[in-house]
């Protein structure tokens, strides 16, 4: 399946993943702190955590707008009785 995408992309598959492992794994503690130790997220996540949070979040955000982007350009317009995915044309059944 991810074949069908540009080269480019492909290559930075693996470190949007590993930024989405990581961002997930941070998400609670910096919207709830540490709960039982009664700390806030300020106490949990540093400036540096949020720093590189943002730097991941648009990253990622910048690949998959460039690969809309590039779709969006090449498309043809949707003929009658197909519909649009992603920027890919299928059939409908």
């Amino acid at each position: 399946m991810i074949d069908r995408f540009p080269d480019w992309f492909r290559d930075q598959v693996p470190k949007m993943a590993e930024s989405n492992k990581i961002l997930t794994k941070k998400r609670e503690p910096a919207l709830y702190g540490g709960e039982e130790a009664f700390l806030t997220p300020e106490d949990v996540i540093s400036r540096e955590d949020a720093a590189d949070a943002i730097k991941r979040a648009e990253e990622t955000f910048n690949l998959c707008k460039k690969l809309l982007d590039t779709y969006k350009n090449k498309e043809p317009s949707v003929r009658r009785g197909e519909r649009r995915s992603y920027g890919l044309t299928e059939k409908r059944r």
